[in-house]
């Protein structure tokens, strides 16, 4: 009888203490992260059989562009193998390659750059395709209605962007308050997107769809990242994805920061997992000492299972929104 009225007075309290959750402030991460399969067929390509040393001394920057340049954009792992891999350049990634090291503890990646430049960076853009959009902009809509469509197509990914100087505190932010969407369909001015809207986008804050030209389908696997320089005049990050989607970091170690260890800006289906987040060359203000930064239109990424220490900030959301609306926090951590 005792464990029954346990059981009976336990349940009163979870519901006594149960209250409707507002509609605005839910949001389904189902699918955060990155969606991608490496292709069975996928070229795998050693370092070593395009001039890389591990010899802690040659300069690998310019063998892993020749790799990655012989990979002719379709989708290839170039593998390190155990040993210290210097670099003196900053790695720029496009689009369909994996970097894969033999193991954290055994393949080291050692950069200075003489206190210029991300180490990895992977960038798209902004296309010049845009369109107004005239209906469909309340939260949770997967139809918007645009003025033309010509200039778009399904499987595209585009922002849908809004005009709302008034919510935010700093002009830095104006043109960066947006949700990164891919088009599932086209009929007519209706596109339908794969996910839905997370936020209103009032038509008074005049919305407008932007096609962007992101890099996609980019991973660093089981190595250890270490920076040499720091860079105490300019916001730099060992790995940098803007405009990037279904990317992903595991399995890294990453061992001092100057603005971050990773940023993630205006990208949307990354993941980062399994990593050790350490030590920073400086802490004070002005941007430094940060582990993971998500910013500037990020969303649906997928953050869980690291350790980070001896770091400012594990995680930072560059807002600068004048509302708590829990929506614009655009992101998924387990």
């Amino acid at each position: 009888m005792k464990k029954y009225f346990l059981v009976l007075l336990t349940t009163i309290q979870l519901f006594g203490f149960a209250h409707t959750i507002d509609k605005k402030t839910i949001t389904d991460w189902s699918n955060s992260g990155y969606h991608f399969t490496i292709p069975a067929a996928a070229q795998k390509l050693s370092i070593l059989d395009f001039g890389g040393k591990a010899d802690n001394v040659t300069d690998n920057a310019l063998a892993l562009q020749n790799a990655i340049q012989s990979l002719n954009g379709k989708f290839g792992i170039i593998l390190f193998p155990t040993g210290n891999f210097a670099f003196k350049k900053t790695i720029t990634l496009p689009s369909n390659v994996l970097i894969k090291g033999n193991g954290s503890d055994k393949t080291i990646f050692n950069f200075n750059l003489k206190g210029n430049g991300d180490l990895f960076s992977a960038q798209g853009k902004l296309s010049t395709n845009s369109s107004p959009i005239t209906a469909g902009t309340n939260k949770d809509s997967k139809t918007i209605t645009l003025a033309n469509t010509s200039n778009f197509a399904v499987g595209d990914y585009c922002i849908v962007r809004q005009s709302a100087d008034y919510l935010l505190y700093n002009n830095w932010s104006y043109n960066s308050f947006f949700q990164i969407v891919k088009i599932a369909s086209i009929s007519g001015n209706n596109i339908s997107l794969e996910k839905p809207l997370r936020l209103d986008f009032p038509l008074k804050n005049n919305p407008v769809f932007v096609k962007i030209n992101p890099v996609m389908n980019i991973g660093i696997e089981s190595v250890k990242i270490k920076r040499f320089d720091a860079t105490p005049s300019n916001q730099t990050s060992n790995v940098f994805f803007n405009f990037a989607v279904n990317c992903w970091i595991k399995g890294v170690e990453f061992e001092n920061a100057n603005y971050a260890h990773i940023t993630l800006q205006s990208s949307a289906n990354v993941t980062v997992s399994g990593n050790y987040l350490h030590d920073a060359f400086d802490y004070g203000s002005g941007g430094k000492g940060y582990g993971v930064v998500m910013q500037f239109g990020a969303g649906d990424n997928f953050i869980y299972d690291n350790i980070a220490k001896h770091l400012q900030h594990y995680h930072l959301l560059v807002l600068a929104t004048k509302t708590n609306d829990v929506n614009v926090w655009q992101y998924y951590y387990k």
